[in-house]
């Protein structure tokens, strides 16, 4: 159980260098590029959530449906 909160501060921080790359991508590539990866970055951040939620399993913060939240993109 130590190695839970270890693993996940690894994923979060591993996922946190692909958002920063594709944000710099996208910002550098003109807009409709930057445009098309945005769902992407979002995508990527809400599958970290998912997994933090999953992984402490916190009552308090509803589960995450990535369905519902892409649709509003």
């Amino acid at each position: 159980m130590i190695f839970i909160p270890i693993i996940t501060i690894a994923f979060v921080y591993y996922f946190s260098k692909i958002y920063k790359s594709i944000v710099f991508t996208s910002i550098n590539l003109n807009k409709v590029f930057r445009f098309h990866l945005l769902p992407v970055c979002l995508f990527i951040q809400l599958n970290t959530l998912n997994v933090i939620v999953k992984t402490f399993n916190f009552k308090y913060l509803k589960r995450i449906d990535l369905k519902n939240s892409l649709w509003y993109i």
